[in-house]
């Protein structure tokens, strides 16, 4: 027998054993030689029999993968084939009840079909526990733990899950407006020169009458540039967003840098990374948030630590000279000297402490480098 194309088929050890049959032998009339015949014919039967089995057990078998492939792909995975509008990302660190606060706030404004809410929480030993039933909402919550500290890390994992067209990023310590989830949709909407926005940011109490006249060194993420949507620099971490497809292109949050890691300038990091891609940021202001109010943070010393570890953070994720950085240290130095002999105000005297305190941060950057 010939294969199709004239290829001789590979003998086994059987069947060169069964071709002796065919030769001529002198004697071929005998009755072994007929027995024998007879044996070959029943073992090739066998082997047909045995491989015509085969081959219908082998179509089977696909045939009923295919079928199991094929209703599975009719009950498509909620939670990993179906796109929603909005990935909203609460970035949480043993707060709770201002993380209650913010999710009430949140809830009534978000569904099912176009959002899901992500509760991303890290730096704690067990998660914090949600009362779900109290949550009005039909969206999917899903709640990420991460017992290291590290709030860029916990966020990307939210990120690396999230199926929304637009990925929102929210601190914990603040409530959203009435309105905020629809002004954020129409932002991107109406706006698709931006692949990334900074959210309105506004204190929800009067911050001298809560923390008198230390108020200046609060140092809340305030962002108000007005009523008018513009082109801005930079996104603010407690209130941001970004195109799921941006993040893809330039890629995720810095984790090296961040609450529990080097302490902040991950939103900073990330705007230059946009930038660079040609990609560019807007001030929404209507998609608006209310800062709470701590009087805690008031203090001096908290105030320019914080500054402190910005002017590090800096130094990890930018590249400046020794030179440039004793410029910047000399003059801030004489800014605050200056300051403080005509005795401006005080909010101008925390300007010019938290001018210098970076400036101080860098140069402990460039020391450990």
């Amino acid at each position: 027998m010939v294969r199709e194309g004239g290829l001789e088929p590979p003998r086994s050890y059987l069947h060169k054993v069964l071709s002796l049959a065919r030769l001529p032998f002198r004697h071929s009339r005998n009755r072994w030689i007929k027995g024998f015949n007879r044996l070959r014919r029943l073992i090739q039967a066998a082997l047909a029999a045995r491989d015509d089995l085969s081959a219908k057990r082998v179509r089977h078998t696909i045939v009923r993968r295919d079928a199991r492939f094929t209703n599975a792909s009719r009950r498509p995975s909620r939670r990993i084939e179906r796109p929603v509008k909005l990935s909203i990302i609460i970035a949480t660190h043993a707060r709770p009840e201002s993380l209650a606060r913010l999710i009430a706030s949140l809830a009534p404004q978000i569904r099912a079909a176009d959002h899901e809410l992500f509760i991303a929480e890290n730096g704690t030993p067990s998660p914090t526990p949600l009362d779900r039933a109290s949550v009005q909402t039909d969206a999917d919550i899903i709640h990420l733990h991460e017992s290291r500290p590290g709030k860029c890390r916990v966020q990307n994992r939210a990120i690396a899950t999230a199926r929304g067209a637009i990925i929102v990023c929210l601190d914990d310590d603040l409530a959203v407006a009435d309105g905020y989830v629809v002004a954020v949709e129409h932002f991107f909407e109406a706006h698709p020169q931006f692949a990334a926005m900074k959210g309105r940011i506004l204190p929800a109490e009067d911050p001298i009458a809560k923390a008198g006249p230390m108020a200046p060194y609060l140092d809340l993420p305030i962002a108000d540039h007005g009523d008018q949507v513009i082109a801005v620099r930079g996104v603010l971490g407690a209130n941001m967003a970004f195109r799921a497809s941006a993040l893809r292109q330039i890629g995720p949050f810095d984790e090296r840098l961040g609450p529990g890691a080097a302490g902040h300038e991950e939103e900073t990091e990330i705007s230059q990374r946009l930038r660079r891609a040609g990609l560019h940021i807007g001030y929404a202001p209507q998609a608006r948030v209310w800062h709470e109010v701590d009087p805690s943070r008031a203090n001096r010393d908290r105030f320019l630590r914080i500054a402190r570890e910005r002017g590090y953070c800096r130094m990890i994720h930018e590249h400046h000279s020794a030179y440039e950085i004793w410029t910047k240290k000399i003059i801030a130095s004489l800014r605050l000297t200056i300051a403080r002999a005509i005795g401006a105000p005080i909010e101008r005297i925390a300007r010019e402490e938290r001018r210098f305190a970076i400036a101080r941060g860098m140069h402990d950057g460039l020391r450990r480098s």
